[in-house]
């Protein structure tokens, strides 16, 4: 069952409001609005020993860590508070199994058929092995139901990620050929069909599957408004859907050590609220977003060495559906890309700091991660190995990305261009006689997706309207819940168009993989009266090319770089990157030593993920 439009509060009757105006006026009126939020963090009294954070954003979608319609910075954090993971990263960006979880990885490269080895039995075989990443599990480890944690957990979260719309980074899950459980699940064999040195970017975190298949609606419901159980140091206490407060408490189940902070308190609210907050000593932190105003009374009640910019693991995109109507003509989407203002769009997001978000360059790298490393070795062990710790990973918590001048580089593609954008449309048979431009008398029309309760994507879906109707390409507004849009709008062709923050992992090939890959269906319906379509898994564009699918593939195994396939998917644009957001992270005195500890991995867990090494208030 499909999660719809679970909360809908005051601010999403506004925009919805906003929305159904703006979809019935001509091209430039109104002018967009700058994205705002009234909303005040909750105050609800806070126990001796907890932390308080104060987060930016509207209402948490869900909290499934792996599902692309739940992300945003409160979930994530909650969910590395909260779950176990095989592999964790720390704060200086290196990657390692977690001593709490996992007890050792053991590594076997493959070896072909015909090649003699001696097998588990001792006896010389000539059969060949996959190549397998074994894990031994803490035999303590259990989730706080009692539940053991299990090869069951794995394999569950294998079988899910590679068949649920909208899962995030799927590429690797789909090269697992078997999950194998052993000493009563507390070993588990990993068996892939080809060598995959990015193996560590899988069974983070990992799910309760004993809860997850016996609930209604599985994997789409089940975390829809809680975490009902733990495998970390914190479990999750309350949720208030109206406040957006979020309340964990230590797991007195966990094996391992406590953590520091007996609570944690995540509020949510607008920017402007969230600094107050933290000027009158309500919260200890703060994660917000840019704004004139904002970062204008951030800067100054808090100083520089208290506060940092953080980029985030996402990206802001407009997605188009490359499957079925205008959109699925490639002339459509370079024309819509050339009617577009990406700075104007930045602007837009980022409350008239266009600065503040970073312009994406490339379709499988962020601009604000550097060089980067793959995780441990870029090669597959030729022998046995025990891994213990990985090599270092080069990132960069801040927005980066600038030509020699100073000035932002673009995207290798024409935007922002409207005689470029007529071009294309008369390319591909639209010729404008009116207010819109029309082919063989029907008016080019699309619908544009976006979620309804984020403030900053509403007031650019009204600029991508006012844009694009400027034009000659009359767009239609359709506010809705991210899972909606994701899992179903996209795949049943209901909307053209998407406008998403796209979350992505630290490996920039199986992000990509996972983003452009051709979607597959492991079982066809024979016979069925309606087409079965695949689920759109990571792909939520729906493209698929062989030559694109090719290089992935090559990529995925090694063979050659993925930076490889950016030439081909800017041609084809299945989506266009519009920016990499940003927060700024600041604390009170008493959490000083926090931001001047190591931080290069922040940009892909946040600064919220070593809350539990945090100083106890």
């Amino acid at each position: 069952m499909r999660r719809r439009g679970r909360r809908r509060d005051a601010v999403a009757l506004a925009v919805l409001l906003l929305v159904a105006t703006a979809a019935c006026t001509p091209p430039n009126l109104p002018p967009p609005l700058t994205p705002t939020r009234t909303t005040s963090p909750g105050k609800s009294p806070v126990a001796d020993g907890a932390v308080v954070v104060g987060v930016e954003g509207g209402a948490v979608t869900g909290f499934n860590p792996h599902a692309i319609a739940d992300w945003s910075t409160a979930s994530r954090a909650v969910t590395e508070l909260v779950l176990p993971s095989a592999v964790v990263m720390a704060a200086n960006g290196t990657l390692a199994p977690d001593p709490d979880v996992v007890d050792s990885v053991t590594v076997r490269p493959a070896v072909p058929v015909g090649v003699s080895q001696v097998d588990a039995t001792g006896a010389v075989t000539t059969a060949g092995s996959p190549f397998t990443v074994t894990y031994a599990l803490d035999r303590r480890a259990a989730w706080s139901d009692g539940t053991p944690i299990t090869a069951e957990d794995f394999a569950y979260l294998r079988d899910q990620m590679v068949s649920q719309a909208g899962a995030e980074a799927p590429a690797g899950y789909r090269l697992i050929t078997a999950v194998r459980s052993r000493d009563a699940g507390k070993t588990v064999d990993v068996e892939f069909a080809e060598p995959f040195a990015e193996w560590r970017t899988l069974f983070s975190p990992l799910l309760p599957s004993h809860i997850m298949k016996d609930s209604p609606g599985g994997w789409s419901a089940a975390l829809a408004t809680e975490l009902p159980v733990s495998g970390n140091r914190y479990k999750m206490d309350s949720y208030n859907a109206v406040t957006g407060e979020i309340t964990l408490v230590r797991n007195d189940k966990f094996w391992g050590a406590p953590p520091g902070p007996a609570s944690v308190v995540l509020r949510q609210g607008g920017p402007s609220d969230l600094v107050a907050g933290l000027e009158r000593g309500d919260l200890q932190a703060v994660l917000v977003g840019p704004g004139a105003d904002s970062s204008a009374a951030l800067a100054a009640a808090v100083p520089q060495e208290r506060r940092v910019t953080v980029a985030e693991p996402a990206s802001v995109q407009l997605v188009f559906d490359t499957t079925t109507g205008p959109a699925a003509e490639q002339d459509i989407r370079r024309a819509v890309a050339a009617a577009l203002d990406l700075d104007r769009l930045r602007a837009v997001l980022s409350g008239q700091q266009a600065t503040a978000y970073p312009t994406v360059t490339s379709q499988v790298r962020l601009p604000a991660t550097g060089a980067p490393v793959a995780p441990g070795s870029a090669r597959v062990p030729s022998d046995d190995t025990t891994v213990s710790t990985p090599g270092d990973r080069t990132t960069s918590t801040e927005p980066a990305s600038s030509g020699s001048a100073g000035e932002p580089v673009g995207p290798p593609i024409t935007t922002g261009n409207a005689d470029a954008a007529t071009a294309l449309l008369a390319g591909a048979g639209f010729r404008r006689t009116g207010l819109y431009a029309a082919r063989d008398g029907q008016v080019l029309r699309m619908t544009l997706a976006y979620p309804q309760q984020d403030a900053r994507l509403t007031a650019a879906a009204l600029e991508i309207q006012t844009r694009l109707g400027a034009a000659g390409i009359e767009i239609d507004l359709r506010p809705d819940a991210p899972s909606t849009i994701v899992e179903d709008l996209l795949p049943a062709g209901t909307v053209d168009l998407a406008l998403l923050t796209v979350p992505r992992g630290f490996s920039d090939t199986v992000s990509a993989a996972s983003a452009f890959g051709c979607p597959t269906q492991d079982a066809p319906v024979a016979d069925a009266a309606v087409p079965v379509l695949p689920p759109r898994v990571g792909n939520l564009s729906g493209y698929c090319a062989p030559d694109l699918q090719e290089t992935l593939t090559d990529a995925l195994a090694g063979r050659v770089d993925v930076t490889e396939a950016d030439d081909m998917l800017w041609s084809a644009l299945p989506v266009l990157p519009v920016a990499e957001p940003t927060t700024t992270f600041a604390v009170a005195p008493e959490l000083a030593s926090v931001i001047t500890t190591e931080r290069r991995g922040w940009v892909w867990t946040g600064p919220l993920a070593g809350l539990a090494e945090w100083p106890t208030p």
